[in-house]
Formats: C-alpha cells, sequence, structure tokens
C-alpha cells in the first residue's frame, strides 16, 4: 500500500492529511485521513494513472460523500474532489521511507 501525504485546498485555508491507496488490476482501495477522521476510499485507475474514487470524510459540522477524479502514479497525485459542499482540490506525494514529505 502506498502513503500519500495530501492538502486539500478548503475556503478555511489548507487542510493536511493522508491517503493510503493500494491499486491493483485496476482497481483502487484505500483510506483517506483528513480532519482527524479515517474513512475508506475505492475507485479504478487506469494504465496511465487517471483515476476516478469515492468516499466520504467527516469534518466536524458533517459527513461529506464525495466522487473524485485526477491522477496518480507512483510519485504523486493530484485529486479534483465534488461534494455537496462544492469543490476541492487535493494535491499529494508519495511519502517517502522514515517521514513525512513537506507539502507546503
Amino acid at each position: 500500500m502506498k502513503i500519500y501525504d495530501i492538502l486539500m485546498n478548503t475556503p478555511l485555508g489548507q487542510k493536511k492529511g493522508e491517503l493510503k491507496a493500494k491499486i491493483e488490476n485496476g482497481k483502487l482501495s484505500g483510506f483517506l485521513s483528513l480532519f482527524g477522521n479515517t474513512e475508506p476510499i475505492e475507485g479504478t485507475v487506469d494504465e496511465k494513472g487517471n483515476c476516478s474514487l469515492k468516499g466520504k470524510f467527516i469534518t466536524l459540522m458533517k459527513s461529506v460523500d464525495f466522487t473524485a477524479d485526477g491522477t496518480i502514479d507512483f510519485d504523486t497525485l493530484r485529486l479534483a474532489v465534488k461534494g455537496d459542499c462544492g469543490y476541492y482540490e487535493i494535491m499529494g506525494q508519495l511519502r517517502k521511507a522514515g517521514g513525512q514529505i513537506n507539502n507546503e
């Protein structure tokens, strides 16, 4: 399983988190940790790294179901997230052995 350190751009600023992804036979499964909560995600990835996934994240106010489209490869990910609260962007980098990557 690959671990990506992520930043999500929100109206209240950037929020840090992580995305754990297992990609096998065109299927993506894993977990999104954001806003202090971890929730499962699932989706698909093609041979070029284009992906679509769905899941939810939980904020202090509510639970938000989302879909996301973007790209994921060995080193980076970029997702356009659509939820009932609007559109957000998630960017991330593969966590290197021994610590986190500074995404700022």
